[in-house]
């Protein structure tokens, strides 16, 4: 019988927020020391982006320079002169 796997183990993407001021390099190791796969880094707007499995979320948050971390989701404007731009 194969393993199931739990909805905790499985990997999803978030976007890390960081704290303003804080070293996006010395952040993303230790991230990536807590479990974060990166896949990018916005240095412009100090976001930085990545996979991990929802079970490793609580130890990004402990991470020092981290203001937030939240899943990513998909975000649209819409159409022109469409009302609803969410």
């Amino acid at each position: 019988m194969a393993k199931r796997t739990s909805s905790d183990d499985t990997p999803a993407t978030w976007l890390v927020t960081l704290a303003a001021g804080a070293p996006i390099d010395q952040v993303t190791a230790a991230l990536t020391a807590a479990g974060l796969s990166v896949t990018s880094s916005l240095d412009a707007v100090g976001v930085i982006v990545g996979t991990a499995p929802k079970n490793t979320v609580a130890a990004l948050r402990k991470v020092k320079g981290v203001a937030n971390v939240s899943p990513d989701r998909e975000v649209s404007v819409g159409l022109p002169d469409d009302p609803d731009t969410w």
